[in-house]
């Protein structure tokens, strides 16, 4: 009788560490689960992050494409405007000799 009651003490001994073992565990997975929820939404907003930023730096480029094209007009413009002035210039010093000519011519 009393080896069968050290024996059932013993089984239950082993039965409430099998338990506490078991919730262990379980906190554990439940704790392993949350972890895993966060990081799985972690990396869906990541994931949405990195294509908004690859939207926004393909737009960012194309500004600068359209900014470069721009610059190029307007640099071509500048150079139209200044061969022009340079044009007029000519022509009125032209004018000038010409008038200056004539002058010589009846003063002579």
């Amino acid at each position: 009788i009393q080896d069968q009651a050290m024996r059932i003490e013993h089984l239950c001994r082993q039965t409430s560490m099998l338990r506490e073992m078991t919730d262990s565990r379980m906190k554990v997975y439940e704790q392993l689960e949350v972890a895993v929820n966060s990081l799985e939404e972690t990396n869906t907003r990541l994931v949405e992050e990195a294509v908004a930023d690859k939207n926004r730096i393909k737009m960012l480029m194309e500004n600068v494409e359209t900014m470069e094209d721009r610059c190029e007009e307007l640099q071509k413009c500048l150079e139209w405007a200044k061969d022009t002035e340079e044009v007029g210039q000519i022509r009125e010093e032209v004018v000038d000799m010409v008038v200056e000519d004539e002058i010589r011519k009846k003063e002579s």
